[in-house]
């Protein structure tokens, strides 16, 4: 049953990455070549953070070894893996193990409480050696590569050490991820939390990457005291490093100790106790209404606000649909921190191309904003209800992308204009980015409504799934980002010689706002059809 179990958790992962979905009777054929598109972007980004950790210890690993403290270089890197698997993991944990929508389901089977539970537990351990490896193997390649002695001992040691690694960060996002969920199961507003400490997350990896050159540069100055710090308050990395360093197998027993008997005890007081959390109800405190005067709206109205409704109730939703907006903002301050930097660039290629440079950066950022992309498919089950209400399907699809315009075009327009004051562009250059900014939210916003229309997937188990995967959701964020690269390359390489920056941004906004009126008279003619047959 375990075993069956496991492969049913595998088979939802793996579907998760390419499935567009499939109908009432499994009509549709999951998309290959969305599987690789995905699996393409998840290797390019764990490409990208291993460069980063390369770089890292590659600044470390010959000074440790030469000061007698080798044992602190795979400590450091035990510990940035198992930060990196507890921050990757908390949410994930939460969801799996105390919020799953199929608890009550697998508990009312003849199936142990014990197998549901382990076979949750594997799938996160697998999610941790992801994000392990992302550390793990570029240490270890840059030790080898930098001519550092390496005995069998230390092999076996380095081994073993770090395939026990992730559970010791598996037993504290366990243990975090039920703390979540009881504090947020009696809140009337339970994704604050989640909202609150990704952006928290996000703000903590932007400032340790802006100043990494810096926490290198300290790593490589105060080796010795960084060791002592170290030996004293962390020793269960202090005992890695030293098996790892050394070949030490009387520390390495007692770094596997460290690991395994907490996870065993967390998994055998979960086992216990699963039945009672997955069950529980919490209610949270009632809200009690108060009358008032009716009022009457449109029923496009009506859909719009029940689509902002759902966004702003899944923190899942907004952080991934979302970051865009969150990007907006970073990257407006980062070009107020950087801004003698940025004007000296511009001073070097033109300040005539400020404005264009704006326009584009802040187009790119409002491709990273899907919202609408996923809006049909985290339909889900409940998909009847709006396909046997009294609305017109082409109403429903243009009101999901007029909720993604709604929350994507002021933050564009404010991003413009700020950036557009830091890098000293003139009044109708920032008056015609906005205007691009907008059009192609707009345009954004209709594409990724055509395209969960034509790529959907209403089989999804947690709607994080939906959101974060799928054809629609990966064509509309790097479809979008091709699509602008059209009007970027034409400018740099053939118009920026023959056009105004200004006339030519206000041009392209007037291609995607052209472009958007036919696809919303598209959603009027043909989508009353398309939606009434979505299954």
């Amino acid at each position: 049953m375990f075993k069956a179990l496991v492969k049913t958790r595998l088979a939802a992962l793996w579907a998760s990455f390419y499935a567009r979905g499939r109908n009432a009777k499994g009509g549709k054929k999951p998309s290959k070549i969305g599987g690789i598109g995905i699996a393409i972007l998840l290797i390019y980004a764990a490409i990208v953070f291993a460069g980063m950790f390369s770089a890292m210890f590659f600044g470390i690993a010959e000074l440790y070894h030469a000061q007698g403290i080798g044992w602190l270089y795979f400590a450091l890197a035990g510990i940035l893996a198992a930060g990196f698997c507890l921050m990757g993991s908390v949410f994930t944990a939460q969801t799996q193990l105390y919020n799953a929508r199929d608890n009550e389901m697998l508990l009312a089977m003849p199936i142990p409480s014990a197998a549901i539970l382990g076979s949750r537990m594997i799938m996160l351990l697998l999610l941790n050696y992801f994000y392990e490896a992302i550390v793990a193997i570029p240490a270890i390649a840059v030790w080898i590569a930098a001519g550092l002695p390496v005995t069998v001992s230390g092999a076996v040691c380095t081994a073993v050490g770090f395939i026990i690694l992730p559970l010791l960060p598996l037993t504290l996002s366990c243990l975090l991820g039920g703390i979540i969920a009881a504090i947020t199961a009696r809140m009337r507003h339970k994704n604050i939390i989640t909202l609150v400490s990704s952006l928290l997350f996000l703000a903590v990896y932007m400032y340790f990457y802006m100043n990494i050159q810096g926490y290198m540069q300290q790593l490589m100055a105060d080796g010795l005291n960084i060791a002592d710090a170290f030996e004293r308050g962390l020793p269960p990395f202090y005992w890695l490093g030293n098996a790892a360093a050394d070949g030490d197998f009387v520390k390495l027993i007692l770094f596997v100790l460290c690991c395994v008997v907490p996870f065993g005890i967390l998994y055998a007081v979960l086992s216990k106790s699963f039945i009672g959390i997955a069950t529980e109800r919490r209610s949270a405190a009632k809200k009690v209404y108060k009358g008032g005067e009716m009022r009457t709206g449109s029923a496009f109205m009506a859909v719009v606000k029940k689509e902002l409704a759902r966004f702003v109730s899944s923190a899942g939703y907004m952080i991934n649909a979302g970051m865009g907006i969150v990007m907006m903002v970073a990257a407006a301050v980062f070009m107020a921190v950087k801004r003698a930097q940025l004007i000296m660039l511009l001073d070097a290629i033109g300040t005539g191309y400020a404005g264009v440079l704006v326009g584009l950066i802040v187009c790119a950022l409002v491709s990273m904003v899907f919202i609408s992309a996923p809006s049909i498919s985290l339909e889900g089950k409940s998909l009847w209800v709006m396909q046997t209400m009294p609305i017109r399907g082409g109403t429903v699809l243009r009101a999901k992308a007029a909720m993604h315009i709604m929350i994507t075009a002021p933050a564009a327009v404010l991003c413009t204009a700020a950036m557009g004051i830091i890098a000293n562009a003139n009044a109708l250059d920032c008056i015609a980015a906005a205007l691009l900014a907008v059009a192609f939210a707009v345009f954004t916003a209709y594409f990724g409504v055509a395209l969960n229309l034509r790529f959907h997937r209403f089989d999804w188990i947690n709607e994080t799934a939906a959101v974060k995967s799928g054809m629609s959701v990966m064509l509309a964020m790097f479809g979008s980002m091709a699509i602008l690269a059209i009007p970027a390359l034409l400018y740099a390489l053939l118009a920026a010689e023959y056009i105004g920056a200004a006339v030519y941004m206000a041009l392209w906004a007037a291609i995607f706002a052209a472009v958007s009126i036919a696809f919303d008279a598209w959603f009027k003619k043909h989508g009353d059809e398309k939606y009434a047959f979505l299954a």
